[in-house]
């Protein structure tokens, strides 16, 4: 009854353009990845997330793909509250002078905010994928994965961007700026709110950021840390469910992420020697 409500039937990715792909996540790593190897990621086609956009690498990388999942980047409240929403949002709109896929789920597909990026650019094609959480067996999930159907529940980015590059073909996913190290980053104040300093490779401020942690984004509802801990759960879980997915399509993917805390992948150490 889910599948029927809420997905979209005969949804296809775009296919495989070679063999390996890489995933581009924005932890703080990806800026020693790059300096590390720059040319590396030039040769092979490359998944980016959330706000990559904003990065100098995003002009001289060119990226094919861009993945969204983040309800903030299909709405008006989600511009307002974030000012790296809407200046995300500008660079795809107006800044992105090369062929891109653009992936977002296909319950956002009535969002003003991505008909105004393609009506601006028309260099980017709008890709559909069905955020339809499926649990039970492993033989029947796997089958609604292939499908398109179906998917397991992201709790991050990362795992909605590997699943699609699954998906679409590749047979060797690499993983960098992946280190999900969040707990290191969490404090609890003297009122028992919870913070977290967010750090990524792009950010210019000498200070990382620091933000309440609420129960929603519409809320301002403090988060018990007993609720942040069990969505990091989640975040952790769906990778062991990639890795198994990968398995069976006879896929693999690797994380070339330095002191990452994703534990579900393969490990590769990444130096300027590195090859894929």
């Amino acid at each position: 009854m889910k599948l029927l409500l809420l997905s979209k039937f005969g949804i296809k990715n775009p296919k495989a353009t070679s063999e390996n792909c890489i995933i581009l996540g924005n932890g703080p790593s990806l800026k020693t990845s790059f300096e590390d190897n720059f040319e590396f990621f030039k040769k092979h086609p490359l998944f980016c997330v959330n706000h990559f956009a904003q990065s100098k690498e995003y002009d001289e990388l060119k990226p094919q793909n861009y993945v969204f999942l983040d309800p903030n980047f299909f709405s008006e409240y989600g511009m307002k509250r974030d000012p790296n929403v809407s200046g995300t949002i500008k660079k795809l709109s107006t800044e992105t002078n090369w062929d891109m896929n653009l992936y977002i789920p296909f319950i956002s597909r009535k969002s003003k905010i991505i008909r105004q990026i393609l009506k601006q650019n028309p260099r980017i094609k709008l890709i559909y994928y069905n955020y339809t959480i499926v649990k039970g067996f492993k033989s029947v999930i796997f089958y609604l994965f292939k499908s398109n159907l179906g998917m397991p529940l992201c709790q991050n980015v990362l795992g909605a961007c590997i699943f699609l590059s699954l998906n679409a073909g590749y047979k060797k996913v690499y993983l960098f700026g992946a280190e999900h190290s969040w707990i290191q980053n969490l404090r609890v104040s003297d009122d028992n709110h919870l913070y977290m300093n967010h750090v990524h490779f792009y950010s210019n401020e000498t200070k990382p950021m620091v933000t309440k942690i609420y129960r929603s984004q519409e809320s301002e509802e403090k988060m018990p840390i007993s609720e942040y801990f069990y969505a990091c759960f989640k975040t952790f879980n769906v990778y062991y469910i990639l890795e198994a997915y990968s398995k069976k399509i006879g896929a693999k993917v690797f994380n070339c992420t330095k002191d990452s805390y994703i534990d579900a992948f393969e490990k590769k150490t990444f130096d300027k020697n590195f090859n894929a």
